[in-house]
């Protein structure tokens, strides 16, 4: 992986990480080609042999069939917005815990509650399938790991369901990959949306992974590109260095279970010790970078801005808009009170942290940790 020419720790690869080496050299020698798949003539063949082979190394990540779909998009937003709206004429259910580009792509929704770990409540969601099935067909949508506390969620038990009442299943994988392993079918999931730049890929590429017996509606529309879904020029030096980082993400599955939770670990326990919080700490399934850590009596933008001017990248919620932190719904849907839920920072690992980067950080807490005590 690339490191960082400065001297700051990044510890917020949830929001954004390292291009990896491989991903990088693979898009850099395609970047002065002129590759448009569209295009019938040699240079356009050339472009579809490498789109063709990315939305094969796509598949093999996630253990999926020739009868998925990789529909290549600008974003995990722009999959979670086709998956969301691509689907026409049915009742949408959502978790309250997931990434805005699922809670703002529609309009109205039934929320599925959590509970204090932050788990997906599997009777309410039959509750609400109960309830709508005589109504229209119905859609789910349940993230597959939350950005924020890293807590895995029960996929298989929704999708079991999802099949029993006859709903489609969508989940948002974006965190997934590299950390733990994925497998559509094992899944039982219907859509999956995947991003490249939280697992070693460029900036700026998606894909939805779909189940070719579910028909989608484009949200964009043009000359046709992807299946008719999704129009536009594919970025085929991004899609293909996508499609490298996608490669090795299985490979990086062993450092992120061995040497990123032994120091994810060492961060709880250490800060649990000066009396954090940490929410989902008690799941029984959690992403093993990810942690979402409270100081009480202090707001996590305070912290951000404490450790920003200490050399040290973590953020307070999701990096979804401009410079801005929103409200923190993730933890107030777990049941804190909102006093609480506003002290919440997240701390996200990848596998080139170092113990001595994770000593320092654990140190400035205790630092300001003390500060703030004496005050």
């Amino acid at each position: 992986m690339h490191k960082s020419h400065s001297k700051n720790i990044y510890l917020d690869h949830n929001a954004t990480s390292y291009i990896c080496e491989d991903a990088y050299n693979a898009m850099i020698s395609l970047l002065r080609l002129p590759l448009n798949p569209s295009s019938v003539h040699h240079h356009g063949r050339i472009a579809r042999h490498y789109l063709e082979h990315a939305r094969q190394t796509v598949r093999e990540m996630i253990g999926a069939n020739s009868n998925f779909k990789v529909i290549f998009t600008a974003s995990g937003t722009e999959a979670n917005n086709l998956a969301l709206n691509g689907i026409e004429n049915r009742r949408i259910l959502i978790s309250a815990i997931e990434h805005p580009s699922v809670f703002k792509a529609i309009k109205d929704a039934d929320i599925i509650s959590v509970n204090s770990d932050g788990v997906v409540n599997l009777e309410h969601l039959e509750n609400l399938l109960i309830q709508n099935k005589d109504t229209k067909p119905i859609f789910i949508s349940v993230i597959l790991a939350n950005n924020e506390t890293g807590v895995i969620q029960p996929i298989k038990e929704v999708a079991r369901l999802a099949k029993q009442y006859n709903a489609i299943l969508h989940t948002d994988g974006s965190q997934c990959p590299s950390r733990i392993l994925i497998n559509i079918d094992d899944l039982g999931i219907d859509l999956i949306t995947l991003s490249s730049h939280k697992i070693g890929g460029p900036p700026g590429v998606g894909a939805l992974v779909v189940r070719d017996t579910i028909d989608l509606t484009p949200i964009i529309k043009g000359g046709g590109q992807e299946y008719r879904i999704r129009s536009g020029t594919h970025n085929v030096a991004a899609i293909y260095a996508f499609a490298v980082a996608c490669s090795l993400a299985n490979k990086r599955i062993h450092a992120f279970q061995s040497h990123v939770l032994e120091l994810r670990n060492y961060i709880e326990a250490e800060l649990l010790d000066l009396g954090a919080i940490i929410f989902g700490y008690n799941a029984m399934h959690r992403l093993p970078n990810t942690s979402s850590i409270g100081m009480n009596g202090l707001q996590g933008i305070s912290q951000v801005i404490y450790f920003d001017n200490n050399g040290i990248s973590v953020s307070a919620g999701s990096a979804c808009s401009s410079g801005s932190i929103g409200n923190p719904y993730i933890q107030t849907a777990m049941g804190f009170n909102l006093d609480i839920a506003n002290t919440a920072i997240r701390v996200s690992l990848s596998d080139i942290n170092t113990k001595s980067e994770i000593e320092s950080f654990i140190a400035h807490w205790r630092k300001l940790k003390l500060s703030k005590s004496n005050v």
